[in-house]
């Protein structure tokens, strides 16, 4: 099985429109463990016109024509994002294309998407949604990330290789109630049960 961030992209975008990568890692850990920077050295020089940590999920327009615009969208800061937003964040993870009128236009156009998602958090507790996390694998940094050169070359003729070999990239119903219960301790506890708790 081949599960990771560039055999999904990959997948991502080379499929059909009818699946987007709904899998978004998430990097916890303290300030000065270079989440930020691992991030932005996914995707190589070249295709870094297409990163970005910039999006407004407010502006929800904005929002969705980012999913056509670029390859890796990373939620900088994650536990920022209003609880308020989450509805639209949930529904923008797990989009396949977006359709769009262009300003002045009279017909709705169907652009394909192609970014995928990362996130990165300096505090622990940053999951809000009580219906559940299958969609974050959060992975708590325990130390410094190694931010040497990749191979980028290497690193996408692996997920190609896999892919056209038919290696599974996607999770199945075992590994979501798995990640569900790793995803614990990274969950906000409303604020009833935290009264409970007292």
């Amino acid at each position: 099985m081949s599960i990771g961030t560039g055999a999904t992209e990959s997948a991502n975008w080379q499929s059909a429109r009818k699946y987007a990568n709904c899998t978004v890692p998430l990097l916890v850990g303290p300030q000065a463990y270079r989440k930020s920077t691992f991030c932005r050295s996914l995707l190589p020089p070249e295709l870094q016109a297409y990163y970005t940590d910039h999006i407004d999920f407010s502006n929800k327009r904005d929002a969705e024509l980012a999913l056509n615009r670029f390859a890796l969208i990373n939620m900088d800061e994650f536990d920022q994002n209003r609880e308020s937003q989450q509805a639209f964040l949930k529904h923008i993870i797990q989009k396949p294309v977006i359709n769009v009128r262009r300003p002045h236009g009279t017909a709705t156009q169907e652009l394909r998407r192609y970014a995928s998602f990362i996130g990165t958090s300096n505090h622990k507790d940053l999951l809000t949604d009580t219906s559940g996390s299958r969609r974050y694998i959060v992975i708590y940094v325990e130390g410094p990330i190694d931010c040497s050169p990749i191979d980028y070359e290497q690193l996408y003729a692996q997920a190609m290789h896999d892919l056209y070999k038919g290696e599974r990239y996607w999770f199945n119903k075992e590994d979501e109630e798995v990640m569900t219960e790793n995803n614990q301790e990274f969950q906000v506890m409303p604020i009833a049960e935290q009264l409970f708790h007292e």
